[in-house]
């Protein structure tokens, strides 16, 4: 009798234990996923796949929200399609992925500045936050980067990721926001406190560069990219 007491006892605490188990498992998982999901879009910044035609969108914002480890505040103006869900809006530095326009409030949410003065698409968003601590050194860390598409090259008659994108930055308040450089930049790694490697298109190939921010210059990676137009 008192061994069957105790086998019900563990079948009972088998049963309340295994869900909370499950539950941790679960909770881990997706914690880590999202956590490495972050620290990638910053780590190493590439444009995204693009759809082959417009699709439909409307206009909408994402509400004031905060700068990591800032008392600066920000609104984003991004086209919404149809058929997206907002995961894909979020997730990545949560910033959405077809940007319109950012305008800059101060922490009493008055507008101080509008990044962008001209249509443009802005098509990909680096910001400091907690999972980039580690990458960004030095003035990096006071700085936001930018893929930005100024003009309609593929002569499709609208503005997409497949037009030629330049890489921007801006201090965190969006103020002193200029071109760094003036290249079909496809993405952007930073490497130390003063460097970032850049990978650009031309003729139709991915080359390399670096840009020095000490100096203010990009090098091309001459012996990569040389090796880069045998194959």
């Amino acid at each position: 009798m008192l061994k069957n007491k105790f086998i019900r006892f563990l079948i009972i605490l088998n049963g309340i234990l295994l869900p909370i188990v499950i539950g941790f498992i679960i909770y881990a998982f997706v914690d880590d996923f999202l956590r490495q999901s972050q620290y990638k879009s910053n780590d190493n910044i590439f444009k995204a796949d693009y759809e082959e035609e417009q699709k439909d969108y409307s206009i909408a914002n994402n509400g004031p929200q905060k700068l990591y480890n800032s008392d600066i505040w920000y609104i984003i103006f991004y086209r919404y399609y149809d058929d997206d869900d907002e995961f894909k809006y979020y997730g990545n530095n949560d910033f959405p992925k077809d940007i319109l326009n950012i305008v800059f409030l101060d922490k009493e949410l008055n507008v101080k500045r509008t990044l962008l003065n001209r249509e443009s698409l802005i098509i990909n968003v680096s910001a400091p936050n907690k999972y980039s601590e580690e990458n960004r050194l030095g003035k990096l860390k006071e700085m936001i980067f930018y893929l930005v598409v100024e003009e309609d090259t593929n002569s499709n008659g609208y503005l997409d990721r497949k037009d030629f994108s330049c890489l921007f930055a801006s201090d965190l308040d969006g103020n002193n926001f200029r071109r760094i450089i003036e290249k079909d930049v496809n993405g952007y790694r930073f490497i130390n406190e003063n460097l970032i490697s850049v990978a650009y298109m031309e003729n139709g190939k991915i080359k390399y560069g670096v840009y020095d921010f000490l100096n203010n210059e990009f090098k091309d990676s001459k012996s990569l990219n040389e090796i880069i137009n045998k194959y």
